[in-house]
């Protein structure tokens, strides 16, 4: 500062630009995993999540059942049980390394079963964009069933892709709605018929 005739002036100082301190957002996980499966059918959940920050996620469990096994990449929980039971206080993680997030626990009852019903079907010729698909490139088929419309929380694998019939068997007694669909050699699935009501007994 000067008045003209003296100019003054503060001791030299320096600023130094830190950044921005970074704000870790947790991930999001979501989804309804199926409470029920019959014994001798495949059972299957995998959550949805992501993260804001797109970190990498890493999945885990906790009280997983002895018949299931699972992916920490995907957090996919799959298996065939073979014998009835319940099994409780499931609880399925994820982390993006420094926040964990889980989904509520749930638990899974595998049922007794005593019926069972059949189903037969064409196969397809054409794929979903309307290219051909020979039967050299049909893999298998998925037959997707529950006690009502729209809800078909188990499912059975039929390894034949030749195959134009099977039978569900080892299911309780009583009315199943059923839709199915086809996979190739690359296991890629198409969409699910339409629903047809069946009588397992």
């Amino acid at each position: 500062v000067s008045d003209g005739t003296v100019t003054t002036s503060l001791p030299a100082f320096s600023i130094r630009v830190d950044a921005a301190p970074v704000v870790n957002t947790p991930p999001a996980i979501s989804g309804s995993p199926a409470t029920s499966v019959f014994a001798g059918n495949f059972y299957s959940f995998q959550p949805r999540a992501s993260d804001a920050d797109g970190n990498a996620l890493t999945f885990s469990i906790s009280g997983r059942p002895g018949w299931a096994s699972f992916n920490t990449s995907t957090g996919r929980l799959s298996g065939t049980p073979t014998q009835s039971g319940s099994h409780s206080n499931i609880v399925i993680s994820v982390t993006d390394g420094t926040n964990t997030v889980s989904l509520p626990a749930f638990s899974i009852q595998v049922m007794v079963s005593s019926g069972s019903f059949s189903l037969s079907w064409t196969a397809p010729t054409t794929r979903s964009d309307g290219t051909p698909i020979s039967l050299a490139e049909i893999d298998g088929y998925r037959v997707y069933y529950g006690t009502t419309v729209g809800n078909y929380p188990n499912s059975v694998d039929v390894t034949d892709g030749t195959a134009v019939a099977t039978t569900v068997s080892n299911i309780p007694a009583g009315s199943y709605y059923v839709v199915m669909s086809t996979y190739d050699m690359s296991g890629r699935e198409s969409a699910q018929s339409g629903a047809v009501s069946k009588l397992a007994r």
